[in-house]
């Protein structure tokens, strides 16, 4: 208004682009802060106008709406136009859309996708979310946008080539259609990629996979192990097979968690005196069937327990020095102790990065104190601690305890029903689920208690109909995809944990009708476990591939054996397998 145009003159700024009913709803923003948006063309008409009055809130509230209308006709010209009105997080929510349903997208929108710019389609194929059945189609994506105009893309080929994850790519496709192709030929850069990847592959060096499988070529499975053979359920295909072996000496490691499509582990050391401290070990890598060491956390920390949260984030608890004096066996633990009571005991939160390949503090409490033996269930943005006992005192605990990552906050969450300790548990959806031994560990038989808390109405609930008899198992719950699923390991003669054959039963939970089925139960009985306790039962997700990158033994071994691979009708045969050819 103080500058030289007609509005100064005339003293009226006309906003003529704009209908009454827009102008109504953002004079509605304006004065309450809020407005009820119907249709996708009002939003679209609301994000205009808000991008010309600098209304940001409004922006964001009506391309909240458009993401809700998100479907594979209109994906595409609405991150046009997120770009367009610099719609950030409408643009971002956009762009997962396309990746998550690239291969729907392609098929019906292709000439919307071949006119992408090279920069558009750049993001794309660079994304770990990509939607595609296959690497090699990636490849063929980009060959299709080049000669959608062939003399003026061509020169994009090689900057686009280098996000094919050449890796995970079939090595008849590499040698026969990729190393064969003319543009590929043309370029020394291109070809030398793909000869690595061909040598890699021959070598089978994949203890350093520069990239990862994108998430829609990897498959959920089940991962035990019993003694030194890791074993590997697939669910999909109701099918195991012996993934590969730990070293003998670390079988006595215990809680390997799944993060970043590897098996991380911990050990124990004894010290000088009669106390038990727990190390940071081992990487178990799947691909190569091999071993790698993590780097120590800062000494004089112990650890206390390694967990995942949001699927690949991998963080540890460890304890000042002072709390060695607790981590002592169950009979001394249980021992009357005022050696520390004077004082509060301090726990770190501590994340690990994998592209540093170190730890680094999130946060550090007092708050667990003398607690110990308690169950860690991560859900989204909040880590629960459930249960556990009192040193000193022996007193089993119902209390659950939430801290919030964000917020870097604690909370109360409703008690369990039954104290538990050493509970295991697994985040579903909004809810938590955990079992345990509802007597005093190492005192067999005894029977377990299942529970489940919902976040939404903050309340435990016992679940009943869960088959009896689980009294000299080794007992876990898992999630995969958002399913919840039990794995039992016992021992073959009952109250013998230790040297003889293993059982191995997987159930999945139908919450709608409390119901549950059993979807394997095979003998381990050539692997035989040390210990009671397994040092890994996890779930995780792996490359559907890797059974053609490396070789992997059928299991069982021996089904002639009475009660071995009862459910396995597609690995059938009285030798050992020497390939599994899943996928």
């Amino acid at each position: 208004l103080n500058s030289d145009m007609k509005e100064t003159q005339e003293g009226v700024v006309r906003l003529e682009m704009f209908t009454e009913s827009i102008m109504a709803a953002t004079l509605q923003f304006i004065y309450t802060g809020d407005v009820q948006i119907l249709a996708e063309d009002t939003a679209r008409d609301l994000i205009v106008v808000a991008d010309y009055l600098f209304l940001e809130k409004l922006k964001l509230l009506a391309g909240g709406v458009l993401v809700q209308t998100l479907n594979t006709s209109n994906c595409i010209s609405t991150r046009y136009f997120a770009a367009r009105y610099q719609c950030e997080d409408l643009l971002s929510n956009t762009s997962k859309f396309i990746c998550a349903n690239f291969t729907s997208i392609y098929a019906t929108n292709r000439e919307n996708v071949l006119n992408m710019s090279s920069r558009e389609v750049e993001m794309l194929i660079s994304s770990d979310e990509l939607d595609v059945s296959a690497e090699e189609n990636v490849f063929k994506i980009i060959l299709a946008w080049i000669e959608h105009d062939r003399s003026g893309r061509k020169i994009f080929f090689a900057e686009l080539f280098r996000h094919v994850r050449l890796v995970y790519v079939s090595r008849d496709s590499l040698r026969h259609v990729i190393v064969t192709n003319k543009l590929v030929k043309d370029n020394n850069n291109c070809l030398t990629l793909v000869k690595d990847a061909i040598n890699l592959l021959d070598c089978k060096n994949f203890e350093s996979l520069s990239v990862p499988p994108r998430k829609s070529l990897e498959i959920p499975v089940v991962v035990v192990n019993v003694g030194k053979d890791v074993l590997c359920y697939i669910l999909r295909e109701n099918i195991w097979c012996k993934l590969g072996e730990i070293p003998t000496e670390s079988i006595m490691q215990h809680d390997f968690v799944p993060c970043d499509g590897q098996l991380h582990g911990t050990a124990r050391y004894m010290s000088n005196n009669p106390l038990y401290s727990f190390k940071q070990q081992v990487t178990y890598n799947p691909y190569s069937n091999s071993c790698t060491e993590l780097p120590a956390w800062e000494e004089g920390r112990y650890l206390r327990k390694t967990f995942v949260s949001n699927g690949d984030e991998m963080y540890a608890l460890l304890s000042e020095p002072c709390v060695e004096n607790h981590l002592r066996m169950w009979h001394v633990r249980c021992s009357s102790d005022q050696t520390c009571r004077s004082r509060k005991h301090t726990s770190f939160l501590t994340k690990y990065k994998p592209e540093t390949n170190s730890w680094e503090d999130v946060t550090s409490f007092d708050h667990l104190d003398l607690r110990d033996d308690f169950c860690i269930v991560a859900n989204e943005n909040s880590i629960y601690f459930i249960g556990g006992r009192e040193c000193g005192k022996c007193t089993i605990l119902t209390d659950v305890d939430r801290f919030e990552l964000s917020r870097k906050q604690w909370d109360k969450a409703a008690n369990t029903q039954m104290a538990t300790c050493r509970a295991r548990g697994a985040a579903v959806k909004e809810r938590i689920y955990i079992t345990g031994p509802s007597g005093p560990p190492r005192v067999c038989p005894f029977s377990y208690d299942f529970e489940v808390y919902d976040e939404k109405t903050n309340e435990w609930q016992i679940i009943t109909g869960v088959r009896d008899g689980l009294g000299y198992s080794y007992v876990d719950f898992l999630a995969v995809d958002d399913e919840l699923y039990l794995v039992e390991i016992r021992p073959c003669v009952p109250g013998i944990a230790a040297d003889t054959p293993k059982q191995i039963r997987i159930e999945r939970y139908y919450p709608e009708e409390n119901k549950w089925q059993t979807k394997t139960d095979v003998t381990a009985r050539r692997a035989k476990l040390s210990d009671f306790q397994p040092a890994i039962v996890c779930s995780m997700r792996i490359f559907k591939g890797l059974f053609n990158m490396r070789e992997v033994e059928a299991f069982p071994f021996d089904d002639s054996l009475p009660g071995a691979g009862t459910t396995q009708p597609s690995l059938t045969s009285r030798k050992r397998e020497k390939k599994c050819l899943i996928m």
